[in-house]
């Protein structure tokens, strides 16, 4: 593990790492020819319905690795109970989960240095939509799900500093359109003359940022942002 965080030049900072204990016995870790006898993978493309990657990746790791223990099979089979029961708590909970990105990757890039605009924005959203999320989820009865929502904690402050570092590339946006029109006019295969004219006036901001619409706001747009 740690050759591989060399070889990534990952930053290791206090608190980028948690240690958890567990035990063997509450789950039944399946082999490689187990899941695929058991067509594990298909069967995770029929059920899968989450809403965001991180669920994609708790359900996966959920069918590779089934639970052992029959109070916490109950637990859960409450909570999934009661979600399929209530129609209006499942389409305001996916409501609430739209805005949620990949907040695992986002939060690790940020906090490694690697994030984009674009990535900061996506984490920026997620962490507004927190809120929302926590009072949906407050409306459950079920014993893991109310568990779970005690454990989830807002940032507002590093989503308030985040708005106000990011700014919306409006100008680019209105390039990247015209730029798109000029192109269909043209087509894809036309004079090459013509393509290379046309990529020449390529704002030199969008040959740098590489970050969709999306800017870091200049100190002087931070102060007036204020």
């Amino acid at each position: 593990m740690l050759d591989y965080l060399k070889q990534n030049q990952t930053h290791i900072t206090p608190g980028s790492f948690s240690v958890r204990t567990y035990s063997p016995d509450a789950s039944m870790s399946l082999d490689a020819p187990t899941v695929r006898n058991l067509e594990l993978p298909a069967l995770f493309e029929l059920i899968d319905r989450t809403r965001t990657p991180i669920g994609a990746r708790r359900l996966r790791a959920w069918l590779g690795s089934p639970m052992r223990d029959a109070e916490s099979i109950e637990l859960r089979l409450g909570a999934v109970a009661e979600l399929a029961s209530a129609a209006a708590l499942r389409e305001s909970l996916g409501a609430a989960l739209k805005p949620v990105g990949d907040l695992e990757r986002l939060a690790s890039r940020a906090a490694q240095g690697h994030a984009n605009a674009r990535e900061l924005v996506a984490l920026r959203r997620s962490l507004e939509a927190i809120p929302a999320l926590r009072d949906v989820l407050g409306a459950c009865e079920a014993l893991v799900i109310r568990e779970l929502t005690g454990q989830i904690s807002d940032a507002p402050e590093l989503a308030a500093t985040l708005a106000r570092a990011l700014v919306e590339d409006r100008w680019r946006g209105r390039w990247s359109k015209t730029r798109r029109r000029r192109l269909a006019r043209v087509g894809r295969f036309g004079p090459a003359s013509t393509r290379s004219s046309t990529a020449s006036r390529k704002p030199r901001a969008a040959r740098v940022s590489g970050s969709g619409h999306w800017k870091l706001r200049s100190g002087a747009e931070r102060g007036s942002a204020r």
